[in-house]
């Protein structure tokens, strides 16, 4: 399973592909809510780094995706693939998210 937060024009371009045998594709538009994301940990067997994220980016293009800014979350699973418990993640990153459909 595979989930990006991208900005709209990265997640509507994602609308065009082609999804590959067997292979499920979700996408959700809402409004970032969150202002900090968590930070980024570095492990290595002698130490630990943490590194602050001041703001969501787009995990395509990496423009940054402020609080109250439009995005897009993608899901792109496999069908035989179990359903993880903590389905419905896009709720945790957009205010209100509603499914994207095809135009």
């Amino acid at each position: 399973m595979k989930r990006d937060l991208l900005c709209v024009p990265c997640g509507m371009r994602s609308l065009a592909w082609v999804s590959g045998r067997g292979e499920i594709k979700t996408l959700v538009k809402g409004k970032v809510k969150i202002d900090h994301p968590e930070p980024i940990f570095i492990r290595t067997p002698t130490s630990t780094e943490v590194i602050p994220v001041d703001v969501c980016v787009c995990d395509s293009c990496n423009t940054p995706l402020p609080r109250g800014a439009d995005a897009v979350a993608r899901t792109i699973s496999w069908k035989d693939e179990p359903v993880p418990e903590d389905v419905g993640w896009e709720a945790d990153y957009l205010e209100s998210p509603t499914p994207v459909e095809a135009a």
